[in-house]
């Protein structure tokens, strides 16, 4: 009997990762199946029966990105082929489930702390202001498909300008970005230690921020965004602008 793919769940995988597959469909079980995903991509089954296969896709940090062609062979006999996507990350968008267009609310602290999108301290003892912005990352696909998987944010700062003395030229970890399910954190903080007394009226502070993942030491993709952010006090008013352009 040939066997016969009539499903692949989940029908796609970051590059660099190890995403576990479930093929379904019929004829895996006449003998020791085997499993091909093509070119940067190697299968190792974990488990069988006749209708369904258990497999690990270890996607290659050099693998190119686009359709692969899945085949099941047993028995001597090879399947038809069923298709896994292999995604390149490309860009940020706004989570726009979260906030106001993916923009949360501007928090001003005289002696508190600073949350993340999930509540976790980020900061204690700070005054100024914070902004959280929630994002996702996506594939290269039209339409752009969400990116679940592990892989590393850095943030990269340019065109760094401020009239605020002792801050950090250009700013460092007061903007963490962390990972977590498919939607990511930003924080925009603007501020000081609240034992060196809240920034003044007028303080202001500028940058681009451009970021990469980075998937191990040797391969990593720049994302075709750029946040332009500019935040301060202005005339006593607490104020983070966050605006967006895509190249």
């Amino acid at each position: 009997m040939q066997p016969e793919i009539t499903s692949i769940s989940p029908p796609r995988g970051l590059v660099g990762n190890s995403v576990s597959v479930t093929i379904n469909g019929t004829g895996f079980s006449a003998s020791t199946p085997s499993v091909s995903a093509g070119s940067g991509i190697t299968a190792t089954i974990t488990s069988h029966t006749d209708t369904q296969i258990q497999a690990t896709f270890a996607i290659t940090s050099s693998a190119s990105g686009g359709n692969r062609s899945v085949t099941v062979t047993a028995a001597g006999e090879t399947s038809n082929a069923s298709s896994f996507y292999v995604q390149i990350p490309k860009t940020l968008i706004r989570d726009t489930g979260y906030g106001t267009g993916g923009l949360g609310s501007l928090i001003s602290i005289t002696n508190g702390n600073v949350l993340d999108i999930y509540g976790n301290i980020l900061l204690s003892g700070e005054c100024g202001v914070y902004r959280n912005i929630a994002y996702f990352l996506v594939d290269q696909e039209v339409p752009a498909q969400t990116i679940q998987g592990n892989y590393t944010l850095v943030e990269n700062f340019s065109n760094y300008t401020t009239d605020v003395v002792g801050l950090t030229v250009p700013p460092t970890q007061d903007n963490p970005i962390e990972y977590a399910q498919t939607m990511l954190g930003d924080t925009q903080f603007f501020g000081r230690k609240a034992s060196s007394g809240c920034p003044g009226s007028n303080d202001h502070e500028s940058f681009d921020q451009e970021f990469t993942v980075q998937l191990d030491s040797s391969h990593s993709y720049g994302l075709t965004m750029v946040n332009v952010v500019d935040r301060g006090y202005y005339s006593g008013t607490a104020t983070v602008n966050v605006t967006i352009s895509t190249p």
